[in-house]
């Protein structure tokens, strides 16, 4: 009894100890002054560390054979929790640097007043980010000497609209893109992490019965003089099957981590469409990006080669800046703007004959503007239109799977009582 209670209060004891360090550093102690700092900082290092140990201790215990999944999952669910902590906060600092943009307030003075509320690392940035905007830093620049890790459609927005001075029209509009664009890639990818959570259990489970309980079965049987039943013959030669021909099964393998990697990192708050691969899925967003900024410069009423020129050297994604180098050497050579973007994969043929009719007719930014959000919402529509067709087949098709192996399992069941009875 008294071990039983020494186990219990150990990880409780170490979860309110870190608990209370934690607390005492952030309200306690001025992290703003030097002498602090470090203090801080142990003081942040040693709680998490305790508050960890005693979670794990705890998992541990009340689930003794599955301690290892509880532990992955409790990990990731406290890293995933911290970033997207951190990520909303980044996400007010950009709102409020937004805000003041375009109502004509001074960018130190939004950043300094974010800072002034705040006691954390958040805080300490922003303080620094106002330090460089003070000194006449451009934003892009002063984001990222602060170490303000920001998307890079931010950084773009923050680079051209300084210098087109439309700045807070191109923050606001990079925000809410980054926005839709987080929600729907990240909805898509947390599907496809359930999936193979799903398919890795069930492996678990095939293996455990076909090495644990099968050989049980076969054995019991025989002492009955009884067969296994076809349903269950059929489970065996599957697994079988499976087992001798593990090496096919390596693409699936490759294909099911890297679904898992990627709907780990997007749980975790990591830009999923940075990942290999996925960030093809996202190629109409960064086109339509493209076609918002032309529409500003025709706004603006600047040549569209020199925005073209301008992106090629500045966007984020380095697939699109090849193809607009492409485009800026075919006008310079003397092409028209529309061909020389439909020849660079930019825009499609008949998107290219309505710019040019818009260009005739005088309303080619409102046409810009129009395409660029139907982008978006064709690059959102097609990812969630194939989700809604892939998902629930996959789910069928593993319910068919779970039956199978249900069938198989309970049939020799069945079969031993009747020999029973």
């Amino acid at each position: 009894m008294f071990d039983t209670t020494f186990a219990a209060l150990g990880p409780l004891s170490l979860i309110a100890m870190g608990l209370a360090l934690l607390w005492f550093a952030a309200s306690r102690i001025d992290s703003s002054r030097v002498d602090s700092g470090v203090l801080v900082v142990l003081l942040r290092v040693v709680g998490w560390t305790m508050l960890l140990i005693g979670v794990l201790i705890m998992l541990a215990f009340m689930s003794h054979a599955f301690a290892l999944f509880l532990w992955i999952s409790t990990i990731v669910v406290l890293i995933s929790t911290v970033v997207r902590y951190f990520a909303a906060e980044q996400q007010s600092l950009l709102w409020a640097l937004t805000v003041a943009a375009e109502r004509g307030i001074p960018l130190e003075s939004a950043a300094r007043s974010f800072a002034e509320e705040r006691n954390d690392r958040i805080g300490r940035r922003s303080a620094l980010l106002a330090d460089y905007l003070e000194a006449g830093v451009p934003l892009s620049l002063a984001l990222k000497r602060s170490k303000t890790h920001v998307p890079s459609a931010i950084t773009l927005a923050a680079d051209l609209g300084q210098e087109t001075g439309t700045l807070g029209t191109a923050l606001r509009q990079a925000v809410g893109q980054i926005d839709e664009s987080e929600t729907t890639l990240r909805w898509t990818l947390e599907r496809l992490f359930y999936v193979a959570f799903v398919v890795l259990f069930s492996c678990a489970a095939l293996t455990f019965l076909m090495v644990k309980i099968i050989p049980l079965f076969k054995q019991i049987l025989s002492d009955f003089d009884m067969d296994l039943p076809y349903a269950t013959r059929a489970l065996i030669s599957v697994s079988d099957v499976l087992a001798n021909g593990w090496p096919l099964l390596v693409p699936v393998i490759i294909i099911w981590s890297f679904l898992v990697s990627v709907g780990l990192c997007s749980y975790m708050g990591i830009a999923p469409h940075r990942l290999p691969l996925v960030n093809r899925l996202w190629w109409s967003a960064d086109c339509a990006l493209v076609m918002r900024w032309l529409a500003n410069s025709v706004r603006q009423q600047r040549p569209l080669a020199e925005v073209i020129r301008t992106l090629a050297t500045r966007f984020p994604q380095h697939r699109v800046r090849l193809r607009l180098e492409h485009a800026s050497s075919r006008i310079d050579r003397g092409a028209d703007w529309c061909e020389s973007l439909r020849s660079a994969g930019l825009i499609r043929r008949s998107e290219s004959a309505l710019f040019k009719t818009a260009e005739r007719v005088g309303n080619l930014e409102w046409t810009l503007d129009e395409m660029a959000n139907s982008g978006m919402r064709r690059a959102t529509y097609r990812i969630r239109a194939w989700m809604n067709i892939a998902f629930p087949a996959v789910l069928l098709l593993l319910g068919l799977m779970v039956l199978f192996v249900t069938v198989g399992v309970l049939m020799p069941l069945i079969a031993m009582i009747d020999g029973l009875a």
